[in-house]
């Protein structure tokens, strides 16, 4: 027969053959041609009969040279159970067919060649398939079309997606309208355009092979299932990336073989969780969505690359998990979202020195636990119970050196504790603790930023070497030195609170606020808060400390070494007792009182008045400003000593402000108060002109003409004067 009419034959059969299989001369054949299912009923794979070729050699099982073709629009199952099963090509034409790749013992199902067209549903499992399905690939292919690649073996059974037995890494393109889902195992190279979909409830579809996995489009855990991101060879993800827990469903992310996760989104809904499975999880790059969470499962954390993370969900570190940079690396953590401890740690247990984490501008690290990598803090570290109003509120900072450009707070009853380091604040820095709360120093240097508190909070000195280096103590805040602790003030401090040195609650215990070359300014106060009948509060001024304008030292205690005040000194009484006048000491040394200064000096009673006592030398100046409190007024003659000094006294004050009929006398170690009654102009003499005055004041019925005080100008306050002038002052 001619070669032509031969040829025409050929076209014509296989054009009968199409008709009654539709789309199957649309398919890429395999080398060995294809095989199409000849009948739109439901049967077996290994039936030879139900299998067709476009020649009459064609026929029979589709062998590995084989395209294998299912097209008929009439609903029917083509099933391969046990055994093994092959084609090159792989085509189910119509939304109608259904592959079902099911075993009781064992299933092998291989693919030869590079296209996978799946308009239906490829079932691996399914009721009944208590064995092991696999869908082995044998060279790079992609699956595409709108169908489904279902796994749902019986929960003693598997399904699995592979390469080959050499397991060579060949690639699977899941098409961008093609879903893989169900529970099982994807342990090829795969690249995602499509969904992946883990939607079997209490059961896991894993991506655990030894390769890269890719995904440019959505990956979920729905209906109560669970999607395992486990690939050595690493996942990444595109823009378009997406990996979701819906409700109710989990994602875990379970591998710390570099080079981890990196790129696309992460979100989760309603209950969905995203879980981290292992010890150092390497994650970069990635944003976390707002309302998602991801959470630590015992001891395993997160170790954040280079390009850092973007969070604006919940990241919680449970009550042993970790999140730290990659070794040696520095990490950004981006976003609106929170990092919350619950006992767990920034850095890696019993090492911090070899991370670092910068916290950004918005984003808030926060809980209980321990911050112990190196930090640079843009944004908040906040010590706040993660909302509870009981139990476990510590958030501490130890080893590696921290760095802070934003808020470090202590809110909600928390407490935040730098422990055996250096912190230092920009002048952007703040630590603050609100009402309820407390920051606490224990063997912790603060060098510059801010300081402040609200309420009854209190930054306090607790360890041994807290020092404070050219810090800002901002408005109503409190630094305390408690009983049994040294604070070191050094450098320029800017304090317009109160910095305090107080020995309540240890009987005579000590407290001391010690300066290294200090000059404090701004109008707060430096309180020595002793007990009564106690001076063991100490300001220590070492070899020079400076006092600016408007700052003053108050309270009861004593001072050493060598202090210059521009400012305000003011012995005070801190409770309502029986002597409720302060007492200030120096005990060596000497105390400079510059011509801005203010030394205030109370007057309570004939027998209770301010002072101010020492064994070094007092240099006077300023203003000498004596009050009466309490609303005491005396009546008779009396003489307070408000400064004696054994090291005696140089200069003078350069002016007083006294009340009426008092004076100063200075003598070489001490200056005593005087009322004088009769002083009635005050003008420190005793003389016609206090008479001619006081007749003045009689006459008129002044107020101030009741000089004994009875609340009546007559004869009787003229006897009283006129006795008191007679012995004069």
């Amino acid at each position: 027969m001619p070669r032509a009419q031969t040829a025409r034959i050929l076209m014509l059969i296989a054009g009968s053959i199409a008709s009654l299989a539709p789309d199957a001369a649309a398919q890429p054949a395999g080398p060995g041609g294809i095989n199409f299912w000849n009948t739109p009923t439901s049967g077996s794979w290994y039936d030879p009969m139900a299998w067709n070729g476009i020649l009459p050699s064609q026929g029979g099982v589709p062998d590995s040279t084989q395209t294998a073709h299912m097209s008929w629009d009439t609903p029917y199952t083509v099933q391969a159970i046990n055994g093994g099963a092959q084609c090159h090509h792989l085509s189910l034409g119509t939304s109608a067919v259904t592959l079902h790749l099911a075993a009781t013992t064992e299933l092998r199902f291989n693919t030869y060649g590079t296209q996978i067209d799946n308009r239906g549903t490829i079932l691996m499992g399914g009721p009944g398939s208590t064995g092991s399905v696999a869908f082995i690939i044998n060279n790079n292919c992609t699956i595409g079309e709108n169908g489904t690649l279902r796994m749902a073996p019986e929960p003693s059974g598997s399904a699995s997606i592979i390469g080959t037995l050499f397991n060579v890494g060949y690639l699977m393109i899941n098409g961008a309208q093609h879903s893989i889902e169900g529970t099982g195992q994807v342990r090829v190279r795969l690249q995602n355009l499509g969904t992946v979909n883990a939607n079997v409830a209490d059961r896991a579809l894993a991506l655990n092979g030894a390769f890269l996995v890719e995904n440019h489009g959505t990956m979920r855990a729905s209906q109560g299932g669970t999607l395992t991101l486990s690939p050595a060879g690493g996942f990444t993800q595109s823009a378009s990336g997406r990996v979701i827990a819906e409700h109710g469903s989990a994602i875990l992310l379970q591998t710390s073989l570099a080079p981890g996760f990196s790129g696309g989104q992460m979100s989760t809904q309603g209950t969905g969780i995203v879980y981290i499975g292992s010890q150092g999880v390497q994650i970069q790059d990635t944003t976390i969505t707002a309302g998602s969470t991801l959470r630590t499962i015992g001891n395993t954390g997160l170790n954040i690359g280079p390009a850092g993370l973007t969070n604006h969900g919940l990241i919680n570190l449970g009550g042993t998990g970790f999140l730290a940079s990659q070794v040696g690396q520095s990490a950004e953590l981006r976003g609106t979202g929170r990092v919350q401890l619950e006992g767990g740690q920034l850095g890696v247990f019993l090492d911090g020195f070899s991370y670092n984490v910068v916290n950004a501008a918005e984003h808030t690290i926060g809980g209980f636990g321990s911050l112990q990598a190196g930090l640079t803090n843009l944004g908040t570290i906040a010590a706040d119970r993660n909302g509870l109003t009981s139990g476990p509120g510590e958030l501490l900072l130890q080893q590696a050196p921290k760095t802070n450009h934003g808020l470090m707070a202590a809110t909600n009853g928390g407490s935040l504790r730098a422990f055996n380091l250096t912190l230092t604040q920009s002048s952007t820095g703040r630590l603050h603790a609100s009402d309820q709360s407390w920051i606490m120093l224990q063997s912790a240097r603060i060098v510059g930023g801010q300081i402040s508190t609200s309420g009854n909070a209190a930054v306090y000195a607790g360890g041994s070497g807290d020092e404070l280096v050219s810090v800002t103590v901002l408005p109503n805040s409190r630094v305390i030195s408690p009983c049994g602790r040294t604070l070191t003030l050094s450098g320029n401090i800017s304090n317009t609170g109160t910095i305090i040195a107080e020995n309540n609650g240890c009987g005579a215990g000590f407290s001391n606020l010690a300066a290294q070359g200090t000059v404090i300014s701004g109008n707060g106060s430096i309180l020595l808060a002793s007990i009564p009948g106690s001076l063991t509060c100490t300001l220590q001024g070492g070899s020079g400390m400076t006092l600016g304008l408007d700052q003053a030292l108050r309270g009861t205690g004593r001072t050493s070494g060598n202090i210059l005040t521009q400012g305000i000194i003011a012995p005070s009484a801190l409770t309502s007792n029986t002597d409720p006048i302060g007492h200030l000491e120096f005990t060596s040394g000497s105390i400079q009182l510059g011509a801005a200064s203010s030394t205030h000096i109370d007057i309570a009673s004939s027998q209770f008045a301010d002072r101010i006592t020492g064994t070094g030398n007092l240099q006077l100046g300023g203003e000498l400003r004596l009050s009466l409190t309490s609303g005491f007024q005396p009546i008779s003659r009396t003489e307070w000593t408000v400064i004696q000094v054994a090291g005696g006294l140089t200069g003078s004050f350069n002016s007083l402000a006294l009340p009426d009929r008092f004076y100063i006398t200075q003598t070489a170690d001490r200056i005593i108060a005087t009322f004088c009654p009769a002083d009635f102009n005050s003008d420190g003499v005793t003389d016609l002109f206090d008479y001619l005055d006081f007749v003045a004041a009689l006459a008129n019925q002044d107020p101030t003409g009741d000089y004994n005080a009875d609340t009546v100008v007559d004869f009787f306050d003229y006897l009283d004067f006129v006795a008191d002038f007679s012995q004069g002052c």
